[in-house]
């Protein structure tokens, strides 16, 4: 029997700071990516359409 795990956390960014945000989010996926054993599956990151300061990862 496999397994599916997931995680959801929501973000609320300082206005001004999204793509500082962005960023961020991105080099920890490459920090998760590089460790000795990295975790399995990739992660996704969502803007809200109708709020930007807002964000979704999963």
């Amino acid at each position: 029997m496999s397994e599916t795990i997931c995680t959801l956390a929501v973000w609320r960014v300082e206005q001004g700071s999204e793509a500082a945000f962005v960023a961020a989010w991105k080099a920890l996926g490459v920090t998760f990516s590089r460790l000795s054993e990295p975790p399995v599956g990739s992660g996704t990151l969502i803007r809200s359409v109708t709020e930007p300061t807002l964000f979704y990862s999963l």
